[in-house]
């Protein structure tokens, strides 16, 4: 299998995307990647990313029993697991949207594919 730098796919969880970043997300290149919606189960996403499947994953809703298991397995895995502001996850904050990718650099690419906040 390739390895996370080398692959061209990427997963973005859109379904609880608000409108106004749908709208922007609309105006941006993907042509670049193969973008996906995953196998639609963050348990199964997570792996597949430490696995080198994915280059980055984006999801919006951030459920403390969706994303606690992989953030840590894929920070211990050496990935960077923040929210698009850049600041860590953290389970208890009600944020949206979070943005993972093998490395600091995957994540810094992967973040500005995506409109601001």
């Amino acid at each position: 299998m390739s390895g996370p730098a080398e692959t061209k796919s990427a997963l973005v969880r859109s379904r609880f995307f608000p409108e106004s970043f749908k709208q922007g997300l609309r105006e941006k290149d993907f042509h670049d990647l193969d973008v996906s919606q995953g196998a639609g189960c963050a348990g199964v996403d997570y792996p597949d990313l430490i696995a080198g499947r994915w280059r980055f994953i984006l999801y919006w809703r951030t459920l403390p029993w969706d994303h606690v298991p992989g953030a840590l397995l894929a920070s211990e895995a050496g990935a960077q697991v923040a929210r698009l502001d850049g600041t860590p996850f953290r389970a208890h904050a009600s944020q949206v949207g979070l943005l993972i990718a093998p490395d600091d650099e995957l994540w810094a690419d992967a973040r500005r594919r995506f409109p601001a906040l």
